[in-house]
């Protein structure tokens, strides 16, 4: 997810930029509607406070999870000595979304300070032509499975491979729909 151009989703907070979490988790559940989090708060020496998210990504029978961790700070990056549960709640949600880039890329230049991430024209196009053809056959599939009578009509593993983000599986999934609408015709 690290190709993603989040541009245009970026917000400003002072000198800082930011990804809404809505956004960021939007579109990751777009990609691994499975995915879950979930969040620990520590207090550290001198009444300061660290908020992790732990992160689980799943699709199908795979499982990737990271963390993301950040201090509770105010509006000038400085530690809070005894946050409010706001600061609490407003450090989770930064957190979160930390999470998402570190275990996903979605992202990741912002923390690092990039304004975006490197692609030649080449990739670009590259990957405009893929997200096009995942489009035509995420539809295409959505027909087939209403032409077999629904999704409870489909063997999970053409399911799982529909739902892979890879092209391959995708046009797999695709061409075994079109098997078992030939064999439902006969």
């Amino acid at each position: 997810m690290s190709v993603i151009d989040v541009g245009q989703h970026i917000k400003k907070r002072g000198r800082y930029n930011y990804l809404p979490w809505s956004w960021a988790w939007d579109t990751l559940t777009k990609h691994y509607p499975e995915s879950s989090f979930d969040f620990k708060c520590h207090q550290l020496e001198g009444g300061t406070w660290e908020v992790e998210c732990f992160l689980t990504i799943r699709q199908g029978d795979k499982k990737h999870e990271g963390k993301g961790w950040l201090p509770v700070m105010d509006h000038k990056n400085q530690a809070i000595k005894n946050p409010a549960s706001t600061d609490l709640n407003n450090t989770k949600m930064r957190a979160w979304v930390k999470a998402i880039a570190i275990v996903t890329g979605l992202g990741l230049y912002i923390f690092a300070g990039e304004d975006m991430p490197e692609k030649s024209k080449e990739e670009q196009e590259k990957e405009e032509e893929a997200a096009r053809v995942r489009l035509q056959l995420r539809q295409r599939l959505t027909e087939q499975v209403e032409l077999l009578g629904g999704r409870s009509k489909v063997p999970q593993d053409v399911i799982d491979l529909g739902c892979s983000d890879a092209l391959e599986d995708k046009i797999r999934a695709a061409e075994e729909l079109d098997r078992l609408i030939e064999a439902g015709d006969q």
